[in-house]
């Protein structure tokens, strides 16, 4: 699971829309801390990602922490973009919960500090 979330996070870097979307899974469920569903599927995950890559530069994640365990990993990571409409560089933290199925990333859970 952690080479799928390193293969993800390098398409994340790079705002390779194609490649990113390509480490999830069809039926994919984007989380918020609570656990409510903020983006089900792969259509609606593609649009999501997309906007953020067209209204965003530097947009960077790394990991600072990461715990591996079965299908799960578990990841600090912190975060870099900058919007275009403000030009301002927006920075934190995010703790980042995946789950794999079939090979892809199939659960991703953000809890946001």
């Amino acid at each position: 699971m952690a080479e799928l979330s390193d293969r993800q996070l390098a398409a994340y870097n790079a705002a390779d829309l194609h490649e990113f979307c390509a480490c999830y899974h069809q039926h994919v469920r984007i989380l918020d801390e609570d656990g409510n569903a903020t983006c089900e599927g792969m259509e609606a995950f593609r649009a999501r990602y997309a906007a953020l890559f067209g209204s965003c530069s530097e947009v960077r994640a790394a990991i600072q922490q990461r715990i591996a365990l079965g299908r799960s990993v578990v990841e600090l990571e912190v975060y870099q973009r900058r919007p275009h409409a403000s030009g301002l560089l927006e920075e934190g933290e995010v703790i980042v919960r995946y789950t794999e199925r079939d090979g892809l990333i199939a659960i991703a859970q953000f809890i946001k500090g």
